[in-house]
């Protein structure tokens, strides 16, 4: 009891003496907020007050009105919850000292400006055990650094939108910088990567943002950062780090028969991976490409070891320097084994593999001493590859948290407010302070003084913002007044900082220096500025659908520019950016919209040649549907339509240079008059709506006239002007599936095994490499995407009963739903699929549907009943839930919807049958032919 005593006593003294001895104040750089200091001279002072308040937390301090905390936009500081996790205990009790002049322009304040130096330096060290014991200590980093990451992070620094908010490393800019402080000081490489794949972990608000990093860049980014770190003498006597996993080399050939010498191949790609894979970080072709796998293999139990290799095509394994396995050569899935006797220790291991076509797969399995089982893959804490050289924190030291300094040191950080800011363990403020309407605004000593007492947390603030400060604080009715729009989507591009990229009513945007030598393309097509500097932000409002922008703002979806821009579109997290999204629309409102024309398959086929060749050649600088276009690589148009509202589409269509002042986009109805005037009646809303019903069809749009498709597998198989009609074997089909591929980029795959359509998909068809090298293992899986898998079993049983299971087989099962009979083209040279089922013939059509969205499917089916009077049931649809909608459509598992039009009398039924929901269709048969459609939307 007395030794608490003793240190509650000792704590409320030092808190007095450093509360209560004022010093000189140094000279300091004022906090950066970006924001602020790029609308100075455009803002009135009261606007950039309210900024300034979000972006210093004072009302994390000092309580206001609801009203008025709606529209300060609080910046939260950074979770110090595991602070001593990333923080060094150096870092800690320099910055507490002076945080300005470890990170000049920091928004953190000098809390202890006016304490006498014994005092102030016992009151951090108590703060610094604190915050260590939260996460920490901080472990050396696993992960050390080479030269070549700092080239790579230097890069990407300069090239990926860094440099646009945080300055370049070398050269002048008119711009401000958000500052970085002493990282090296701060930070360990492990820790930064961490930190720089999910920032908003640590900074929830959003004002540093995810630029959706792959874990290598991340890397790279972080040893450049902190590459002063790389001639500490401390990492240089370091012990050198090594990381999980293997290295690869990744490697194109072409058509290769067995293992290539990989010394004389120059890799395509490089990198790391934590287990043996053939999902690399950088990914790979789909044929013809092998994989070097490199690195130490970790021993902790002498004895006999067996490694297999199951491949498709050839592998090898080496264990230092001596074939083990060879599994070598062109075949399908195999395993080859082989033993080796192995001493306690890192062992050398090196695999090889290559894939010549059709499928790939690789493993690497183990048995031996301690090793369950007797095929286990080899776990990636058993293999190692090099870290690159130590990276050690500047100025290092040895530290233990003393737990009575912590337990002081968190009675410090809520005497000293820090908890107001960083919210910790429900601590509250000892003395909180006094709200937000009742502080004296023309107090010398107060926190907007330039003589601030003790115990008030100093920010050095400018003239300028002292005076914004208390402008905004004094207009209190403004205050507390709602934000418009308008003031909304302003105040949010200056928080931000959208302004360092984007331009918006003339204002923002990167200057002339920044702008010519950071912002750049990704290849070496001259696109002039619309390639390289971020879109103007005028009229966003009204040009993007809601959803979409949605989408731009959260993640990497609809970032229409990213193949060819270097910069990327951040996230700042769509909670962050709520009000923002609430207000665009309204802010950039037209006063007129114009009228919307229906879709219809003529007007698509109309809109189709107008952007093809012969038309208005849009596909000079446009690809289509992943297709590149005959010039320049310009904005892929099958996005078009998620993206763009129809009324601002029609309004750029006619003036682009009104939207982009200098754009290349011409206009091609100078005055509102086409230049065609024989297609359409040449009136001009007709033509522009076909265009817009061409492209609402996005990936499933017939391919203009003008663009080459260019498979980017093996032996891609691509529909052009009338489909392609394939027998092969398919993955979840069988090996006898008909493929039928439409220009319209629908594709289904027939299985004439069970006498079922097995699947149908949207955009590309199939790669015919498996079939073409006659192996028979290489069961290959669609190209395109939104894959429907149709129920399992035929289309078509004879039931005896209403209980009697629908009849469902396995792979090799025959004639299940009849005999398969072949197929003919009709006068479109689309299949017809016919069948025979006890005596009853059937022939089955399917056909795609042009609608906006893509390409759904109809099945038109006509039955041949052969005599006699039967009742035939047909399987429409089957899954965990099916339910009738109002509009007599059938929903299956909330995603796929089915109609059908059928025969005067015959009325569908759903039932459960084996656990799942079935929806038939019983026909009566006699002597006339039956026709019917289903058609399928999902």
């Amino acid at each position: 009891m007395h030794i608490r005593k003793t240190r509650i006593q000792s704590f409320q003294i030092g808190l007095l003496l450093i509360l209560n001895t004022a010093i000189s104040p140094l000279l300091a750089q004022v906090p950066v907020v970006a924001g602020f200091e790029r609308s100075s001279g455009t803002s009135n002072p009261s606007d950039l007050g309210e900024l300034l308040l979000g972006e210093l937390n004072c009302l994390s301090c000092h309580t206001a009105t609801d009203d008025v905390a709606v529209r300060i936009w609080t910046k939260q500081a950074p979770d110090l919850s595991e602070a001593g996790k990333r923080l060094t205990p150096q870092f800690l009790q320099k910055y507490l000292s002076d945080p300005d002049s470890v990170k000049p322009g920091t928004t953190m304040p000098d809390l202890f400006h006016a304490s006498e130096t014994q005092s102030k330096q016992g009151a951090i060290d108590f703060l610094v055990h604190f915050l260590a014991s939260r996460g920490g200590p901080t472990l050396p980093s696993r992960a050390g650094g080479t030269t070549k990451q700092v080239e790579t992070g230097k890069k990407l620094f300069h090239q990926i939108g860094c440099v646009a908010c945080h300055g370049p490393e070398e050269g002048d800019s008119t711009l401000p910088r958000i500052p970085l402080g002493n990282l090296a000081l701060k930070t360990t490489v492990d820790a930064l990567t961490e930190f720089l794949l999910d920032p908003h972990r640590i900074r929830p608000t959003g004002r540093m943002p995810n630029l959706w990093l792959s874990k290598e860049e991340a890397a790279a980014l972080a040893v450049y950062l902190l590459r002063e770190q790389l001639d500490n003498p401390l990492s240089q006597a370091g012990k050198k780090p090594r990381t999980s996993g293997l290295d690869y080399a990744y490697y194109e050939l072409e058509a290769p028969q067995a293992l290539p010498d990989f010394a004389s191949l120059t890799p395509t790609a490089k990198g790391g991976v934590a287990e043996i894979t053939l999902d690399l970080p950088t990914g790979h072709r789909a044929n013809n490409y092998a994989i070097r796998f490199s690195g130490e293999l970790e021993i902790t139990t002498a004895g006999r070891y067996t490694f297999r290799t199951l491949s498709d095509d050839g592998s090898r394994l080496w264990v230092d320097g001596n074939l083990i396995v060879d599994n070598d050569g062109i075949h399908g899935t195999q395993m080859r084994s082989g033993r080796v006797e192995l001493t306690e220790g890192e062992h050398r291991l090196e695999i090889g593999f290559f894939d010549g076509g059709g499928g790939d797969a690789l493993q690497v399995l183990w048995n031996g001493p301690g090793i369950e089982g007797r095929r286990q893959p080899i776990p990636s804490g058993s293999l190692w590859r090099s870290g690159g050289d130590p990276m050690i924190p500047l100025e290092q030291r040895d530290f233990v948290v003393d737990q009575a300094k912590a337990q002081m040191g968190a009675r410090m950080f809520s005497a000293l407010r820090c908890v107001s800011c960083h919210a910790l363990d429900n601590l509250k403020p000892m003395v909180p302070a006094p709200a937000l309407a009742g502080l004296n605004l023309d107090s010398p000593t107060g926190c907007l003084g330039t003589e601030i007492r003790k115990g008030l947390p100093k920010y050095d603030l400018s003239d300028a913002q002292r005076t914004a400060l208390k402008t905004a604080l004094r207009n209190r009715n403004g205050l507390a007044q709602a934000i418009s729009p308008k003031e909304t989507v302003h105040k949010t591009l200056a928080t931000f900082n959208c302004y360092a990229c984007h331009q918006r009513d003339g204002f923002g945007g990167p200057d002339d220096s920044l702008a010519s030598t950071y912002f750049g393309v990704l290849n070496a097509i001259d696109l002039g500025e619309e390639g390289k500097i971020p879109p103007r932000l005028d009229g966003v409002g009204s040009k993007l659908k809601p959803e979409a922008l949605e989408n731009i703002l959260s993640s990497r979806q609809l970032h229409i520019r990213s193949h060819y821009m270097a910069t990327r579109m951040p996230g700042f997290g769509l909670k962050n950016l709520a009000p923002f999204t609430r207000s665009i629309a309204p802010a950039d409102q037209t006063s007129s919209k114009r009228p919307e024309h229906p879709f219809t398959v003529e007007a698509a086929t109309a809109g189709r040649q107008f952007v093809g060749a012969r038309g208005l050649s849009c596909i000079a600088c446009h690809r289509v549907a992943g297709q590149n276009g005959v010039g320049i690589q310009g904005i892929d148009l099958a996005t078009t339509f998620d993206r763009l509202t129809p009324d601002w589409f029609e309004r750029y269509l006619l003036n682009p240079a009104i939207f982009k002042p200098g754009t290349r986009m011409p206009s091609f109805w100078p005055d509102g008059m086409s230049l065609f005037p024989d297609l359409l009646g040449g009136d001009t809303g007709r033509q522009i709506a076909a265009i817009w019903s061409y492209l609402s069809l996005k990936d499933s749009m017939p391919f203009p006239e003008g663009i080459i498709p260019e498979g980017t597998v093996a032996m891609e198989l691509v529909p052009s002007d009338s489909p392609i009609v394939h027998r092969t074997f398919m993955k979840d089909v069988g090996p006898r599936t008909v493929l039928a591929g439409y220009p319209e980029k629908l594709n289904i795959a027939f299985d004439a095994n069970q006498v079922r359509l097995a699947k149908a998909w949207r955009g590309r068809f199939f790669d015919q490499s498996g079939a073409a090298s006659g192996r028979t293992d290489a069961f290959l899986e669609p190209l395109g995407e939104a894959i429907l898998d149709l129920p399992p079993g035929p289309a078509f049983a004879f039931l005896t009963s209403d209980d009697q299971p629908w009849p469902i087989g396995d792979k090799s099962s025959r004639d299940l739903g009849g005999h398969f009979a072949g197929y003919t083209l009709n006068t479109e040279r689309r299949p017809v699929l016919a069948y025979e089922l006890q005596g009853v013939r059937i022939e089955e059509t399917p056909r795609p549907i042009l609608q906006p969205g893509g390409s759904i499917l109809a099945r038109q089916f006509r039955l041949h009943p052969g005599g006699g009077t039967r009742m035939l049931t047909f399987l429409a649809a089957a899954g965990e839930t099916i339910e009738k909608t109002a509009s007599g459509s059938y929903r299956v598992n909330g995603t796929l919807e089915t109609t059908m039009t059928l025969p005067s009398g015959i009325t569908p039924t759903i039932r459960r049958q084996n656990g799942r929901a079935e929806l038939l269709v019983p026909i009566a048969l006699n002597q006339a032919t039956v026709e019917f459609e289903q058609i399928i939307r999902w």
